[in-house]
């Protein structure tokens, strides 16, 4: 235990984030400029159920639970020697796919990279893609809202050229 912060681990594994936000040429994401004004650009991230650190939010009247980040990366790595040498990494591709019932986009899943790493050297695999089907998420008439419309799994194109096929129960 007295070495515990003193020498480097077996093995590692690594996060990268990034925000939960839609950039374009005129809006970089940086996390400063997530506002109430710049909402539209976290879709999918309740912004007005925030409560800062030290705020009196008297018109908030419970917790929420959600994050303004997505994971973009995850790195593995082992312990050569006297260095920790990255094994593989995955990159995740997401995008705000228009739901079509007017409710905001939800973050997606589009594709994930793997990459072996060797002795300075890499090798990706071809991506794991994912297939969305849209489907409600309210039943349809009974409180007079639009049926949050959200993608659900359709296909998985895997990185070995197969394909697995999802179906759903009209229950």
């Amino acid at each position: 235990s007295d070495k515990l912060f003193g020498v480097l681990p077996a093995g590692r594994v690594s996060f990268t984030t990034a925000e939960r936000c839609i950039p374009s040429t005129a809006f970089d994401c940086a996390e400063s400029k997530r506002t109430a004004a710049n909402a539209k650009y976290w879709p999918d991230v309740p912004l007005d159920q925030e409560c800062a650190a030290g705020a009196k939010c008297t018109d908030k009247y419970s917790p929420t639970f959600w994050t303004t980040k997505r994971l973009t990366k995850i790195t593995t790595q082992v312990l050569s020697g006297t260095a920790l040498n990255t094994v593989d990494s995955w990159t995740l591709e997401q995008s705000y796919p228009a739901t079509g019932d007017g409710t905001s986009p939800a973050l997606w899943l589009d594709s994930i990279t793997r990459t072996g790493h060797r002795a300075g050297a890499t090798a990706a695999m071809p991506k794991v893609t994912f297939s969305g089907t849209q489907m409600d998420n309210r039943v349809d008439g009974v409180e007079g809202l639009p049926p949050f419309s959200r993608y659900r799994i359709h296909a998985i194109d895997t990185e070995t050229g197969g394909r697995i096929a999802v179906s759903y129960s009209a229950r």
